[in-house]
């Protein structure tokens, strides 16, 4: 008899006897378990349900509660492009903020960050808050000063977020917006700077008209070609 012997792997016995044929007994060692590692479970990414109210009066710091899930992980808020509003509580279903008062509206934009990312990550709301814009109005139109022809300013109170303008009943390219003290800005006024139309008559008159979400400023005769 002789035995063979694979230490931590199997253990080989061969019987020989006569002319029987060679036989073979292989033993498998039992496999050990290894241990389930337990990953921390990520945190979730915020998102918005609801919020009110919906809108508000342009100039109005107005507290908007927003519900959702996950909202204690924001780290700041917009209502609109600008500017950023003041997070005042946050708790897992509910934020607690105020809008700027010069914030323009739009989607709620919540920033945070991820539990894999260091940089700040964004969501926004699927509905628009609605800023209720006083109408604009028109009080100078003149040529932009260090400009070459065809550029002029409006000035006048809530232009800044015009949304179109009118030379001669032809719409123009609005090029640069300037706020003015309504609109959190240090300029008594707004500017608003367009690009004539072309094909205007010397020495005539046209009439200037804004348009904006709070309405429509005709100034008549507001521009004369030179």
């Amino acid at each position: 008899m002789r035995r063979w012997r694979l230490v931590g792997i199997v253990t080989l016995l061969v019987l020989i006897s006569g002319n029987s044929a060679l036989q073979a007994q292989v033993q498998v060692p039992t496999r050990r378990k290894l241990p389930v590692i337990q990953r921390a479970a990520v945190p979730g990414v915020p998102a918005i349900a609801s919020f009110t109210p919906t809108s508000a009066r342009f100039g109005e710091q107005t507290e908007i509660i927003v519900t959702g899930t996950n909202l204690d992980r924001v780290t700041a808020v917009h209502v609109g492009t600008e500017p950023q509003a003041t997070l005042l509580a946050a708790t897992p279903t509910i934020l607690r903020i105020r809008k700027a008062a010069t914030s323009n509206g739009g989607p709620i934009l919540v920033w945070f960050k991820s539990a894999t990312d260091s940089s700040p990550q964004t969501v926004r709301s699927t509905a628009s808050f609605v800023v209720i814009l006083p109408p604009p109005v028109i009080s100078t139109v003149s040529p932009k000063p260090n400009a070459s022809g065809g550029v002029v300013d409006v000035a006048g109170e809530y232009l800044y977020y015009a949304s179109r303008a009118e030379v001669g009943g032809k719409e123009v390219q609005i090029w640069m917006r300037a706020p003015g003290a309504a609109m959190g800005g240090t300029a008594p006024l707004d500017i608003l700077t367009i690009v004539l139309p072309s094909g205007l008559t010397a020495g005539h008159s046209y009439d200037v008209k804004v348009t904006s979400s709070g309405g429509t400023a005709t100034k008549p005769g507001a521009w004369t070609q030179p």
